[in-house]
């Protein structure tokens, strides 16, 4: 059975305009001067990331995009990765090669 009721209404909308701009963030705002990783793969492509981790046999990052990415170690160049990042005064270790 169903009932359908015709007069029904429901309650109306108030929509109310709130200004935060006096308000502090509650995050602090991105930093304009993140750490990029450069990830060099055998192929010569090149990956810039903001963040990076091993698990087992694959590396993880993630882009200045916040994209999340994963790659075998396997194709992974990782003398001329530590050489880029080392140029840059910016530190890069992946695990030894097994």
């Amino acid at each position: 059975m169903v009932i359908v009721n015709p007069n029904y209404r429901p309650d109306s909308v108030n929509p109310q305009l709130r200004d935060y701009s006096n308000t502090p963030l509650l995050a602090p705002p991105p930093d304009s001067q993140a750490t990029i990783y450069l990830i060099a793969m055998k192929d010569h492509t090149i990956f810039p990331a903001v963040g990076y981790w091993v698990e087992g046999d694959t590396l993880n990052y993630v882009t200045s995009e916040g994209v999340r990415n994963k790659v075998s170690l396997a194709l992974v160049d990782r003398d001329f990765s530590t050489q880029l990042n080392n140029e840059r005064n910016v530190e890069f270790k992946l695990p030894p090669a097994k």
